[in-house]
């Protein structure tokens, strides 16, 4: 396959993957100079026709989706009966890879990826389409930390870890929710469970299932409705651990109730973790300071060696102490103390020497205004330790310090600012959305009252129409039972020899015959039909398996005879029985005559 050209235009440069549903190659599109990447499906595949249709039917509503987070599908195509997918070439490593060499991620990075396919989520949902297959080996990350999702809606047909065959695939077991598991109707909560169970596995290095076989974990879906107790390290912040165990809850009614509701909560954990770390005090103080961890995508032959380069150490040059604690005792007194000691010491002995050369007399005011000066009066602890601090600390250090702690202070009120605002734009959204589930409901409840209203009018209407049909049908009755009094004499004056009367009798058999074995061409012979009466007839011929119908009401005149042909039951093509409807169950027949012969009949 290496070289082929593909379509005319397709030029094949190396295999990138493969999987159980195909290879996936590096291409050059040659007219328009850009790489590309094609899926090239394995032949089992290409010999099932109804496998191909949906195929290519999931792929061309996939090539709708445009967004950043999801690779893009730009064409289906086939070429001598090779069937392959046109898709944008996208440079990185899945996370399934990543998560082999890592294990685990920074609850930062867990954070950015999960945000990101949210945001890919959220866009999909809104176009009704659910991925039904998101799983580490389906989200690609590239070198700068972008994330984006693959096989959306083709892995939702067959993937080589998938549960069942490829024309009945439902999803990856371990990252599978309760509903898509008993294979019932699915929405985009299955989406947010899958992803659920991805940052599961990113915080704790493997999934809840790990170990146990896809038919094992089925059963367990399928018997096992209890929550999961989730374990995570005491590191993993309160808001994430509650975000991931929101979003794995079996029922779907009990979680996270759409992709855009996630994309909230996960930036009001960043924004916690945020504040978290920047109000968290360290347990030992030293001017030993280190770089951030590098970016969670990081990955490689070159990842270890860019993260030694990353984190430098800076050796403390002497060890501080803590603003706020005592200084550790010492033998030493301070310097300033013991000048000021000395410099007393040297006025107590010029004034005992200016005192000895005065007279004798006692001065009591003197001596009490002379003690106590004499007196070294020891500073207590307290101010003792910030005159320490002072001397030791110099005053733009002091006021670099200071300046730290009122930026740090800003800092949290922003934070907590932003936090407050996120919080009221969650809780205006949820305001609106029952407000608009209200307004929802009571259009609802006003169509249901529309439609009964419409029902119960159509019902009226038609019960009307039965009785005038009802009323009709006596006075036509009792019209023909008039003329019958009044002619009777006439009639049976009138009446023909047996020969004519068994003649009609014969033409009334045949178009009762014909129409019970729903033959219009004998009876377009026998009668004199309109067009409206031949496409009624070709209808209920069309319609009902068996007809059966009955002639009623004959009555022989001098040049006509009149007769109502009534269908008695309909049976359908599974053998139900049914009555036919008032409106078109009797059809009236009149058969003329002329000079002794019976005429077609007319409808």
């Amino acid at each position: 396959m290496i070289g082929k050209t593909l379509s005319g235009k397709y030029e094949i440069k190396r295999e990138v993957g493969r999987g159980g549903m195909g290879v996936i190659y590096e291409a050059l599109h040659t007219a328009l100079n850009r790489t590309v990447a094609i899926k090239v499906l394995h032949a089992q595949f290409t010999q099932d026709i109804g496998f191909l249709d949906r195929f290519k039917r999931e792929a061309r509503a996939m090539a709708r989706l445009d967004h950043k987070n999801i690779i893009r599908v730009f064409d289906v195509l086939e070429d001598e009966g090779t069937h392959f997918i046109i898709m944008e070439y996208f440079r990185g490593q899945n996370l399934h890879q990543v998560l082999k060499k890592r294990r685990t991620l920074p609850q930062r990075g867990v954070l950015s990826i999960a945000y990101q396919v949210s945001k890919a989520l959220s866009y999909a949902h809104d176009k009704g389409v659910i991925h039904r297959d998101i799983k580490p080996a389906n989200i690609i990350i590239g070198k700068n930390g972008t994330a984006k999702i693959a096989d959306f809606g083709i892995a939702a047909t067959t993937d080589e870890s998938s549960l069942t065959a490829a024309n009945h695939i439902i999803g990856t077991p371990e990252y599978m929710s309760l509903e898509q598991s008993r294979g019932e109707p699915l929405d985009g909560r299955s989406d947010l469970y899958a992803l659920g169970m991805v940052m599961y596995e990113m915080l704790c290095g493997q999934t809840y299932y790990a170990g146990i076989a896809g038919s094992d974990v089925l059963k367990k879906l399928a018997y096992d409705e209890s929550e999961f107790q989730l374990h995570f390290e005491h590191s993993v912040a309160p808001s994430l651990k509650k975000l991931v165990e929101d979003l794995l809850k079996k029922k779907r009614e009990d979680r996270i109730a759409n992709a855009s509701a996630l994309i909230q909560q996960i930036k009001m954990s960043k924004l916690e973790l945020k504040t978290e770390k920047k109000t968290a005090l360290p347990k030992q103080h030293s001017k030993t300071r280190a770089q951030e961890t590098p970016p969670f995508f990081t990955s490689g032959k070159g990842a270890k060696k860019e993260i030694e380069q990353q984190a430098t150490v800076i050796a403390p040059k002497q060890q501080q102490t803590p603003r706020g604690q005592d200084l550790p005792s010492t033998k030493k007194r301070p310097k300033p103390i013991a000048i000021l000691a000395v410099i007393t010491l040297i006025f107590a002995v010029v004034a005992s020497s200016y005192l000895t050369n005065l007279p004798q007399t006692p001065n009591t005011r003197l001596e009490r205004k002379t003690q106590p000066k004499n007196k070294i009066r020891p500073l207590d602890k307290k101010h003792e330790q910030q005159r320490t601090d002072l001397e030791k600390t110099p005053i733009t250090q002091l006021k670099e310090e200071q300046a730290q702690i009122e930026k740090e202070n800003r800092a949290q009120k922003k934070a907590a600012l932003k936090l407050a605002k996120v919080k009221k734009e969650r809780e205006q959204a949820i305001k609106k959305r029952k407000r608009q589930e209200a307004l929802l409901k009571s259009e609802l409840i006003k169509l249901s009252k529309e439609q009964t209203r419409t029902k119960q009018e159509a019902l009226a209407l038609n019960r009307a129409e039965r009785k005038r049909k009802s009323l009709v049908k006596n006075v036509r009755t009792n019209k023909k039972k008039s003329l019958t009094k009044q002619k009777k004499t006439v009639q049976v004056a009138a009446l023909t020899p047996t020969n004519t009367i068994d003649s009609l009798g014969a033409i009334l058999s045949r178009l009762t015959t014909a129409y019970e074995k729903k033959d219009l061409r004998a009876l377009q012979k026998m009668t004199q039909m309109s067009k409206n009466r031949t496409i009624f007839l070709r209808q209920i011929f069309n319609n009902y398996k068996t007809i059966t119908v009955s002639v009623t009401d004959l009555s022989i005149e001098t040049n006509q005879a009149n007769a109502t042909i009534s269908i008695i039951e309909l049976r359908t093509h599974q053998n139900k029985k049914t009555l036919p409807p008032n409106h078109w169950k009797d059809a009236e027949l009149i058969i003329p005559k002329d000079k002794g012969h019976w005429k077609k009949v007319h409808w």
